[in-house]
């Protein structure tokens, strides 16, 4: 309730999106939301278990650094450290609509 908001109705829509994706459960709770939205700093909302892949790493990770930067992907890449077409074939490896 205390979030800006600073996209605006776009910005909820992709994070709504986003967590559709990567939370497996039934119900998206406060633990599943960005720490920008929950309103503190802390540990981040995916925790991945000792056995996790690097896709299982990867994937919540580019989106929600997509949720965070509102879709720009270039910026996207530069603060993933990757290009921007190493991006756009992880988004169609991993089936994130963007």
């Amino acid at each position: 309730m205390k979030y800006n908001w600073p996209g605006n109705i776009r910005e909820l829509e992709n994070l709504i999106e986003n967590l559709m994706i990567i939370v497996d459960d039934e119900k998206i709770g406060v633990c599943n939301l960005p720490e920008e939205v929950r309103g503190y700093t802390g540990t981040i909302g995916y925790a991945p278990g000792a056995d996790a892949s690097l896709s299982d790493l990867e994937k919540p990770h580019i989106i929600i650094t997509l949720s965070k930067m509102n879709g720009y992907k270039t910026r996207v890449a530069e603060t993933l450290g990757i290009s921007v077409k190493t991006l756009y074939n992880k988004l169609k490896s991993y089936n994130i609509p963007y």
